[in-house]
């Protein structure tokens, strides 16, 4: 992958500036923010003293991933011709091929709730994990149906505000 150089945006640390007594100790934290799916390298420099010999070199790799949701039989599902009354029932899989969890749920147009349904309408898949979700079709006239039912999913972790969110 291509290795990104804007690293004071992805690798932050904490604190930046500080004093620790003679015997004493401190504890850095690092937080590592991508925000592409590729390598980041970088090295950061702790000066533990005002002279420049006194620094020591901390080596940095960190790698994005992006969350991604499969929808299988690219993207369709078909019901069979259903009588007015009854009820089709399919089962269809999801599937997170990334390394980061996420978030998933389905919106199906308030107008057709009473004919369409999906359970479960929401989860959570970790990464290479497989879900297999139950359709239920009951229609209320006789006609084509033709509808699009939006996913939307999301990085399940961390702040919700600096979370991608894609729809299917």
């Amino acid at each position: 992958g291509e290795v990104v150089s804007h690293l004071e945006r992805v690798f932050t640390c904490f604190p930046t500036i500080g004093t620790v007594p003679p015997g004493g100790h401190q504890l850095f934290s690092y937080r590592f923010a991508p925000s592409q799916p590729t390598v980041y390298r970088g090295s950061l420099s702790i000066q533990f003293s005002k002279y420049t010999e006194a620094t020591v070199g901390v080596n940095l790799l960190g790698q994005g991933h992006v969350p991604k949701l499969v929808l299988n039989d690219d993207a369709a599902l078909f019901f069979r011709p259903t009588h007015l009354g009854t009820s089709s029932v399919r089962m269809y899989n999801i599937d997170n091929p990334s390394r980061v969890p996420l978030t998933y749920r389905w919106d199906v147009p308030a107008k057709l709730r009473d004919q369409i349904s999906v359970e479960p309408v929401a989860g959570v898949l970790r990464g290479n994990e497989s879900a297999k979700l139950k359709w239920v079709f009951s229609p209320k006239t006789e006609r084509k149906y033709m509808v699009h039912v939006p996913c939307e999913y999301s990085f399940a972790g961390g702040d919700a505000n600096e979370s991608p969110t894609a729809q299917k």
